[in-house]
């Protein structure tokens, strides 16, 4: 089973709030309305975070349609 491995360069995050409506159980916003990655630990983090294999398709499309780019999968 492979895993994607997902974070968020919260220096260029502009919170549009794509990732969230794309992929909710992935993404959060912290308390300084950045956008994070939701860790095991149910915290959220710049990660980065391995995702299963069922949500990366949601993360690639997170991803694309980050207006800063800010989300990166590897």
């Amino acid at each position: 089973m492979t895993t994607t491995r997902v974070e968020i360069d919260q220096s260029v995050c502009q919170s549009a709030r794509y990732c969230l409506r794309t992929a909710p159980g992935i993404f959060a916003l912290g308390p300084d309305d950045i956008a994070g990655v939701k860790d095991a630990d149910g915290g959220i983090t710049a990660g980065p975070v391995d995702v299963l294999p069922d949500q990366a398709s949601l993360v690639d499309t997170a991803a694309w349609e980050c207006p800063a780019a800010a989300i990166l999968t590897h």
